[in-house]
């Protein structure tokens, strides 16, 4: 038994001693990985710009993006304005075949009253991240 007790003594021992060591890696591994999250987080902005450019078709414009980070990660919100109803569902199927865009809804169309925007349809459209 008292071999016992003078090994956990020197097990506790060992362990304080290593203590403050530890815990600094702690902090640069957290430090470390708060850098990489946004690395990957600004990569994931740039590939999806560049994905959007790519797949919208000129009817298309785009007034706002929104990407959920908090409450439901990885959900995208677009609205914008088409020349048709056509042009955005459009956009809504290229978007689904997307590498980067796991699906894509049109949440709603609506026909704008605007003199200067006559027959432009307005759209929101939810999709998920891969």
């Amino acid at each position: 038994m008292k071999v016992r007790q003078e090994y956990l003594s020197f097990i506790k021992a060992e362990i304080q001693e290593i203590s403050p060591q530890t815990y600094t890696l702690r902090e640069k591994k957290l430090k470390t990985q708060i850098v990489k999250n946004s690395i990957n987080s600004a990569r994931l902005a740039l590939s999806l710009l560049a994905e959007l450019y790519r797949v919208a078709p000129e009817e298309i414009s785009l007034n706002t993006l929104a990407i959920s980070q908090q409450k439901i990660p990885g959900v995208m919100v677009l609205t914008g304005q088409g020349r048709d109803s056509e042009s955005v569902l459009r956009f809504a199927n290229a978007l689904k075949e997307s590498a980067i865009i796991k699906s894509a809804d049109v949440g709603n169309i609506s026909r704008l009253k605007s003199a200067k925007e006559e027959g432009m349809v307005g759209f929101e459209i939810r999709a998920n991240l891969e």
